[in-house]
């Protein structure tokens, strides 16, 4: 079993792993400017990681690359996060909450274990882009096959879900018997319940 550290580094933080106490096995350097505050193991692909951080970014690992950066950001933050969990049921899903009262639920399909291959035109949420879209120029040609990948990882990773406390997220996870029920904790003792909208199921499911 690997162990994940958080290492301070001037103004970024480090992931490292290590097995049982042993020597660091492996690290993810750089991976938050400011903290990287909490992360989790992608339940179907262990090689893959979600971290988040005081950057207010929720950002992907493939442990065998990380010298090539993050394989997907997510921004739906604007301040630090707190938690992020995955669904162990559907490696789709992912929870964030942060320290500005957010909890959102995240469909993150493009890098999970099953890809949605067929989404409709109203599968495009509230979150943002491609990590290609946020940090480079669009495509001059319209029909480019950019183009229509970048539709798709758009309809693929958005924000499908989210609900705001009264004060900062403090935790959140996943039910251990239901796949669509999830919780969270607030500052004040404020605990939510809440269920994966229906049209995402069946998105999973179907």
């Amino acid at each position: 079993v690997m162990i994940p550290r958080l290492f301070p580094y001037r103004f970024f933080f480090a992931v490292r792993f290590a097995r049982h106490g042993r020597r660091v096995s492996q690290s993810v350097p750089s991976c938050h400017r400011y903290g990287c505050s909490d992360m989790d193991y992608n339940p179907n692909r262990p090689h893959v990681i979600s971290t988040g951080g005081m950057d207010g970014l929720v950002k992907f690992w493939d442990l065998r690359k990380t010298d090539r950066g993050p394989i997907r950001i997510l921004k739906g933050h604007t301040h630090w996060i707190s938690t992020v969990r995955y669904n162990r049921f559907h490696d789709q899903l992912l929870l964030s909450g942060g320290t500005d009262s957010l909890l959102n639920l995240w469909r993150v399909s493009s890098i999970s274990s099953a890809p949605l291959l067929e989404l409709d035109d109203d599968a495009v949420g509230v979150g943002p882009g491609s990590y290609d879209d946020l940090y480079a120029p669009p495509s001059p040609y319209p029909s480019s096959p950019r183009t229509t990948t970048a539709a798709y990882l758009d309809a693929a990773d958005v924000r499908v879900a989210g609900a705001e406390h009264q004060e900062a997220v403090l935790g959140a996870a996943w039910s251990a018997s239901d796949a669509w029920l999830y919780a969270s904790v607030s500052y004040d003792g404020q605990v939510m319940v809440s269920h994966v909208p229906s049209r995402e199921k069946y998105k999973i499911l179907l």
